[in-house]
């Protein structure tokens, strides 16, 4: 687990990046201290002045609410938490200048950004890591809800299947997350602590009860993708996180379940399931666009401006527990938390 900062331009460019391990550590006011370590690090090594710095981004497993509060995290275990205003008094901003988002959300953004789905005018991302998220878009624009608690990662594709963390059954996470596979492949064999990314080395090397158990993950994603694509008739549905980057042979397999849940009365759009192309720093760079979007928006609506000629960049740094292996993760923006 990972806390992570980088500052990014206006063009999506990553000027400077900081990590710093986190181990365990899932306490709020602990994971804030050291994301504001990344960012004031990030900051100092892109040589870019705080006055230029004109938005942060955070980006957080579970819900936002009431414009910064994160709340139903299941993995995290927070409620309520005034993420937004923790993060403005840690790094001495006004919090006017810290845009919190959820971190599917974020990866949206970015593939929206510079993309899988740039120059798109519909798409729906999971993001296959610890958890499953969702991101969606529609016209170009990222949706959350009347409650911004739009969760495609939950949606329920077994019914009566596996215990899910969100209190449910038979949740997409629970069938398809690195988390789930790694505990599926130890539930059949008996051996413990291996990681996801572990179970798919085994599989590779051919160990044909990791291979069954990568197989009906792929299968799970497949459920969700067509769910999806019969649900949002979207242009594209992309992959993210640890598991789906597992190369090409996981994105052939989503693909090939998919194809045989097709339906007769329409053609099967399985080859718009594709994998993302925002880069690693996928969660920052989105988190980034959320930052500059809601922050351009707000100054357009009070009458704020930069000059033209005025260099900006924005700050980000996120927290994720492994998407994989336990020691890769995910980032978002300078104040970020996903799982």
């Amino acid at each position: 687990t990972n806390a992570k900062g980088a500052v990014i331009d206006e063009l999506g460019r990553v000027l400077a990046f900081e990590t710093r391990a986190l181990g365990n550590e899932l306490q709020v006011e602990s994971i804030v201290s050291i994301l504001a370590v990344c960012a004031r690090q990030a900051v100092l090594a892109s040589g870019v002045s705080w006055s230029h710095i004109i938005g942060v981004g955070v980006g957080t497993p579970g819900a936002v609410i009431d414009d910064g509060y994160v709340t139903g995290s299941g993995n995290l275990g927070w409620h309520r938490v005034p993420l937004k205003w923790m993060m403005a008094d840690a790094l001495g901003l006004n919090d006017t200048k810290v845009v919190v988002l959820n971190d599917a959300d974020a990866a949206i953004h970015a593939e929206l950004w510079v993309g899988a789905a740039s120059r798109r005018n519909s798409a729906a991302l999971l993001t296959l890591g610890t958890g499953v998220g969702c991101g969606i878009a529609v016209f170009g624009k990222v949706v959350t809800g009347t409650t911004s608690t739009m969760e495609g990662g939950h949606m329920i594709i077994v019914q009566n299947g596996r215990q899910c963390a969100c209190g449910g059954r038979g949740c997409l996470e629970a069938h398809a997350s690195a988390t789930a596979i790694a505990s599926d492949y130890q539930e059949r064999t008996g051996k413990m602590h291996l990681t996801c990314a572990q179970v798919f080395t085994r599989a590779a090397n051919g160990d044909t009860t990791a291979q069954s158990v990568i197989d009906d993950a792929a299968q799970a994603v497949a459920i969700g993708c067509v769910n999806l694509i019969r649900l949002l008739d979207p242009d594209v549905v992309i992959l993210a996180g640890g598991v789906a980057t597992q190369g090409n042979g996981f994105l052939h397999k989503v693909r090939k379940y998919a194809d045989e849940l097709k339906w007769t009365c329409l053609p099967s759009r399985h080859n718009i399931i594709v994998l993302a192309a925002a880069g690693v720093h996928t969660g920052c760079l989105g988190a980034a666009k959320a930052a500059r979007d809601a922050i351009s928006l707000r100054d357009n609506v009070t009458g704020l401006s930069r000059r033209r000629s005025e260099p900006s960049c924005f700050c980000f740094s996120s927290f994720f527990p492994s998407r994989l292996s336990g020691d890769e993760d995910a980032t978002t923006t300078s104040s970020c938390t996903s799982l």
